[in-house]
């Protein structure tokens, strides 16, 4: 999200270049060059470096964005998904995120180091989300009470490493997955 402070149009910029990097960084991993990134997003390279002064500024705009957007999937789903189904359906999402952006991950991860403040920013929210869509399928039959928010994240992370290697895979182990912590 772009800085509050920012006037229209630079916020404009900030949110091109944001977009333009998600798509660079989806095509050609973190190290996506920055003359692309800017090109993309049709503003010169002042503009991109007056709005991220370093690479690793921009990685955690875009990783930011990435978290934003999972969390607005989750809200979607569970206003359209019936049943309690919306939790199975955001860690498909969840899963597919990852193993798409491993590399961004890991490198917004480089990047923030010791500052607790940005991991807890990205984390608390997919937490926060996790635990509203667990609720509803909860709430619907469609999950164990002693399941845990945390405990969903491990197994959709790990999940996603297999998938990584191993095409198709991530929906069968999401499958037996679920088939675990759905009461019968």
């Amino acid at each position: 999200m772009p800085p509050r402070t920012l006037r229209a149009d630079a916020r404009r910029n900030y949110e091109l270049l944001v977009v333009a990097a998600r798509e660079a960084i989806s095509e050609h991993g973190p190290d996506a060059p920055l003359d692309d990134i800017a090109r993309r997003a049709g503003v010169g390279n002042a503009t991109l470096y007056r709005h991220f002064p370093t690479r690793d500024a921009l990685l955690v705009a875009v990783y930011t964005a990435e978290i934003e957007a999972l969390t607005d999937a989750a809200r979607e789903l569970l206003e359209t998904t019936q049943s309690g189904q919306a939790l199975k359906a955001w860690l498909r999402v969840f899963i597919d995120h990852i193993t798409a952006r491993r590399g961004l991950a890991s490198a917004s991860l480089n990047t923030v180091g010791e500052r607790k403040d940005l991991i807890c920013h990205w984390h608390d929210p997919l937490v926060a989300t996790t635990t509203e869509l667990l609720d509803d399928a909860r709430e619907h039959g469609a999950a164990h009470g002693d399941v845990r928010p945390a405990e969903l994240l491990m197994m959709a992370y790990t999940i996603a490493a297999v998938a990584e290697s191993t095409p198709g895979a991530g929906e069968r182990l999401l499958d037996i997955a679920f088939d675990g912590i759905t009461p019968r």
